[in-house]
């Protein structure tokens, strides 16, 4: 970045006619100048980098679910807790579940369920994270957040209300 920044006023400056510096001796200026700027190393987070803020849910009833059934696979624990199956949703509604195998043996479900006719809250989104244990399943934890229609609150993920 400082080296474009540094070509570019040299270019700049030589362009500017016969009258200017020799360009070596505008590059040398350029790069002291830009060696004495503080330049923090702080890295920006966009909006999509931000942590997202959960609420953790109860897990005993649907553990309760889970101690009692064999060879369940993980989509039906989801819609066992979230309920949703195969009901036709209004308007435009979607759901939309992805699931993850994560580095500690440990699967991730995340459903999104989007568009709900709700009039303040838009989207939901339930993280589910599990462990097999033999034939069944473990719940290890259930957290959700949501957005907000627009007008009526934020619209990122997050948990604060929604008006």
């Amino acid at each position: 970045m400082r080296l474009f920044l540094i070509s570019a006023l040299a270019f700049v400056f030589g362009a500017c006619g016969s009258e200017s510096p020799d360009k070596a001796e505008v590059v040398d200026e350029i790069q002291n100048e830009v060696d004495s700027w503080e330049i923090s190393d702080v890295e920006m987070e966009s909006a999509f980098e931000a942590e997202e803020g959960y609420v953790d849910l109860d897990i005993s009833e649907l553990q309760a679910y889970c101690d009692t059934m064999v060879d369940l696979i993980p989509e039906e624990i989801m819609n066992q807790y979230y309920g949703h199956g195969d009901e036709e949703g209004e308007g435009n509604e979607t759901m939309e579940l992805q699931e993850t195998m994560l580095e500690d043996g440990y699967t991730e479900l995340v459903l999104i369920n989007d568009n709900i006719a709700d009039e303040s809250i838009r989207a939901r989104k339930v993280v589910m994270e599990l462990r097999k244990n033999g034939d069944s399943w473990k719940v290890i934890s259930i957290k959700q957040n949501w957005q907000c229609w627009s007008g009526r609150g934020h619209e990122n993920w997050g948990v604060e209300d929604c008006l």
